[in-house]
């Protein structure tokens, strides 16, 4: 790995810790991202106080030094607990499904709780239920098999990966 890619890796690494903080509040992603970030060669003056800090204060810091992290480094970062958040984390988490580091399963699990968190914001309802058909398969409520509910589940990962906001995979033919 070149020393430029090592530094692009980093910075996706912190984007994505990021965004794993602007919509739950937890901090210590970000401080790791730093930290690996300033390995990698990135730097700035608040990355460094980032990257330094303690464990039982991550959250804190996190919220505290997120926007200047960001602004300093020219990247964006979503508003804490906003729709923009949620969205970006759903479009993460499909992308780690889309690279094979969650199982569909997981991500329809993820995609579920990533709603609730948000309190059922209405840009990822189309992509809330699909939790409910792997219940309705496992109570043998509907004649599909697991292929055919993973591909549900893939269909709404390409989608918002993608940047486009999924179709409504909750309900549907319950014979597929």
């Amino acid at each position: 790995m070149t020393d430029e890619s090592g530094k692009q890796s980093a910075l996706k690494a912190l984007l994505d810790a990021g965004t794993v903080w602007a919509a739950t509040g937890h901090g210590q992603p970000m401080v790791d991202g730093a930290a690996a970030a300033l390995v990698a060669g990135v730097d700035s003056p608040t990355l460094r106080i980032l990257a330094g800090a303690p464990a039982r204060s991550a959250d804190q810091e996190a919220t505290e030094l997120a926007g200047d992290v960001f602004a300093e480094l020219g990247l964006a970062l979503p508003t804490k607990f906003s729709e923009e958040a949620y969205v970006a984390l759903a479009r993460l988490k499909a992308q780690q499904f889309l690279d094979g580091e969650l199982s569909a399963r997981q991500l329809a699990n993820e995609l579920w709780g990533i709603y609730s968190a948000s309190d059922d914001n209405p840009a990822l309802a189309a992509a809330s239920g699909l939790g409910d058909w792997y219940s309705l398969l496992d109570d043998g409520g509907i004649p599909s098999d697991e292929a055919a509910v993973d591909a549900r589940v893939r269909a709404c990962a390409e989608e918002l990966a993608s940047g486009a906001m999924p179709r409504d995979h909750r309900h549907g033919n319950r014979d597929e």
